[in-house]
């Protein structure tokens, strides 16, 4: 949990964007974007390492993948079937995030969490007050349900929990996008929408939306995250 007696961060004002998108939809990209603009996901150490599929990194840490998967699965849900977030909610105390350590939030300003499951667990850290020492903020990704499945169907990880077809994976990630949705309509905070496609394609407008949308106006730190789109979807096939 957050310490909240340190006075030096106290008076600060500090901002968390959450990103919100099924798996295999493009979230890594973003926040890897994200941390060009400055945002802090944690030290490098801390976050999943590189694979074939996300060589730069998929800028998500372990810890909190395995107690959003956890409190998913104490709500009598699995990854492939999550509860609604008001069940999760309701089967998740306080004190469960007490052996969730935080601290690492506390050293920049402005942070970044992501986590495809927070499309049907952060309204139980917002109702539990996890993050009330932010202003939060929603980016939500989406991707053509088709394309998102087919790549799910193929990695390594996500296959093992999208079912065993096509159109399992297309049904499963269609939950997961009309969960970030409802987030996004339900809980009265700033949020932004990004299609993958428009970030591929259309990468600089795409960036600038993002900069507008978290105030951000410095030209170099923007073309410092356009290159890390450009340089990330070199890797998606067809992009062009």
């Amino acid at each position: 949990m957050l310490d909240e007696n340190k006075s030096s961060h106290r008076n600060r004002k500090r901002c968390c964007v959450i990103i919100l998108g099924p798996y295999r939809s493009g979230t890594s990209l973003i926040s890897r974007m994200l941390v060009e603009l400055g945002f802090y996901p944690g030290e490098k150490n801390e976050l999943y390492i590189a694979t074939d599929w996300n060589p730069a990194g998929y800028i998500q840490r372990p810890d909190i993948t395995k107690f959003n998967t956890e409190i998913i699965l104490n709500a009598g849900g699995s990854l492939e079937k999550p509860p609604p977030p008001s069940i999760i909610l309701k089967n998740c105390t306080p004190e469960k995030f007490q052996h969730l350590n935080l601290k690492w939030m506390l050293k920049k300003n402005k942070i970044i969490v992501k986590d495809p499951r927070f499309c049907f667990t952060l309204y139980t850290w917002l109702n539990q007050g996890v993050l009330k020492d932010f202003e939060v903020k929603i980016i939500r990704i989406h991707r053509d349900l088709k394309m998102a499945a087919k790549s799910s169907m193929q990695h390594y990880d996500v296959k093992h929990y999208v079912g065993s077809s096509l159109a399992s994976a297309t049904k499963v990630l269609e939950s997961y996008n009309k969960a970030a949705e409802w987030h996004c309509k339900n809980m009265k905070l700033p949020f932004l929408n990004i299609v993958f496609e428009e970030l591929v394609l259309q990468t600089n407008e795409s960036v600038l939306k993002v900069s507008n949308f978290l105030q951000i106006s410095d030209n170099e730190i923007i073309n410092r995250a356009c290159a890390v789109v450009n340089s990330g979807k070199t890797r998606i096939p067809n992009y062009e």
